[in-house]
């Protein structure tokens, strides 16, 4: 739900932090939602109730059939949830038309599959750390998202701290921007979310009272104007329903080393996401390990980190933070030196690591820094 415009939590007024967070899968595993390579087993949980007449599902086809592949194409290679979405991807982006199973009907049912356990895992009550992770955000902050739970926005709404979820308002078709409605913190998802579907070009549309993800005018031909938000108070019921999962085009990219952006509505979020170090008062990243199956992330964090560090260097940084947070949860020497040198793009004298994990003591930390 993206609230009325203002530009505080209570007070009307904003800080001005200007701080930029970057969420990763890490930032939701502590209220107990699971890692991508946890998600496979409960997908298939949730979605084999709903198999046509009562036999295997078409994403239990893809998987037997990926598993045949492997065994005569790549026998010593081990299972990896993301190579097996990228072979979905490619079958189905490419139309090769090479398998038995239908990859396109298998992506939806992982699609829908992913909404429906990460959206039942999501707690009742939101963990304080949410809740002060929210409190501690500011109108003025951007935080882009790796993940398509919703439990982020549920603790902005109880903290009443406006927001919205795509990148500019307008005032009209033209694409003249539209300040009248005050300040709002941009969140941005780039892999899309749990609530987002394709409108449809009929009547279905009005079951789970979709409304636009983008509100308000937008210019011609804009992607995100396709983009309908299922409300949270029926995200119950679409998920309940045994045939949202093909009637609605979910807008959510599942784990893949292949993800198919091109030509996705979801590439207009990424627009200028590298540029949002120049101005930010803070750089933040939470629970984000650079997987290997996202590579384009390892690259936009280094363009942002980057850009901040400029900003740190010749002073022209528009908060009190000065050093790049970053916060995950490593057991290990081994795990932590690891960690570390996969940020080895940012400037060590200018990075600070709490690795035991995201909680209130680090919410706490990035609150006395921003003062």
């Amino acid at each position: 739900m993206i609230r009325a415009s203002g530009t505080g939590v209570g007070s009307g007024t904003s800080r001005q932090t200007f701080r930029l967070f970057f969420l990763g899968a890490g930032f939701s595993k502590p209220a107990g939602l699971p890692l991508a390579n946890e998600l496979l087993e409960p997908v298939l949980h949730a979605i084999r109730p709903y198999a046509s007449g009562g036999g295997t599902t078409h994403l239990d086809d893809a998987l037997w059939e990926y598993q045949q592949y492997l065994d005569v194409a790549q026998p010593d290679k081990p299972f990896d949830v993301e190579e097996f979405g990228a072979w979905l991807d490619w079958s189905n982006t490419l139309a090769l038309d090479s398998t038995d199973c239908d990859a396109g009907l298998a992506l939806a049912q992982l699609r829908w599959g992913i909404g429906r356990v990460l959206h039942r895992a999501t707690p009742e009550e939101i963990p304080e750390e949410y809740l002060a992770f929210a409190r501690e955000l500011d109108v003025s902050d951007v935080v882009i998202t790796l993940n398509y739970d919703c439990l982020l926005e549920r603790a902005l709404d109880a903290v009443s701290l406006p927001y919205r979820r795509f990148p500019m308002r307008y005032q009209n078709e033209i694409g003249v921007v539209d300040l009248s409605r005050g300040v709002e913190l941009q969140l941005m998802k780039l892999h899309g979310s749990l609530d987002w579907a394709l409108f449809r070009s009929d009547d279905l549309n009005a079951q789970y009272s979709f409304r636009p993800l983008a509100e308000g005018p937008r210019p011609l031909a804009d992607p995100l104007a396709g983009l309908a938000v299922i409300p949270a108070d029926r995200l119950d019921d679409f998920y309940s329903s045994a045939g949202s999962w093909w009637r609605y085009q979910l807008l959510l990219m599942p784990p893949s080393r292949a993800k198919p952006l091109a030509g996705s509505p979801l590439v207009e979020l990424w627009g200028g996401s590298g540029s949002h170090g120049i101005w930010s008062g803070g750089l933040c990243v939470v629970g984000c390990s650079l997987p290997q199956g996202d590579p384009y992330i390892r690259q936009l964090l280094y363009w942002i980190a980057r850009r901040y560090v400029e900003t740190v260097r010749d002073g022209s940084g528009r908060g009190p933070m000065r050093n790049v947070i970053f916060i995950d949860k490593r057991d290990s020497p081994d795990a932590v030196a690891a960690y570390k040198e996969s940020y080895r793009f940012v400037d060590p004298g200018l990075s600070e690591f709490l690795l035991r994990g995201f909680d209130v003591h680090a919410v706490a930390h990035i609150a006395k820094l921003s003062r």
